[in-house]
């Protein structure tokens, strides 16, 4: 009667293993964010496009409801156009 007991019971938790790990694990969600800098010269205009940057992915957490997410390397592309640059920082974010 124990044996069958304790056999029963390795079964159930057995099943309960299969039933709980077969989920599907749950894809991330990423996006590609972009952000603009201007300024007198490149390195402030860099460091305005990285800073609007920043605040885009904190923003894109928030409104999905991250607490934490893994941002990727961020580019930054600038050029000069007139009297003032113009960069571009571009990062992947997944949640």
């Amino acid at each position: 009667m124990f044996r069958n007991t304790i056999i029963a019971s390795a079964a159930l938790a057995m099943l309960a293993v299969i039933i709980i790990g077969s989920h599907p694990v749950e894809a991330a969600n990423c996006q590609a964010v972009v952000a603009e800098g201007r300024g007198a010269n490149e390195a402030k205009a860099s460091a305005r496009a990285q800073k609007h940057l920043t605040f885009k992915i904190n923003r894109w957490a928030s409104k999905n409801g991250y607490t934490a997410v893994r941002a990727g390397k961020s580019k930054s592309l600038c050029s000069e156009k007139g009297a003032i640059y113009h960069c571009i920082a571009s990062s992947q974010v997944c949640g």
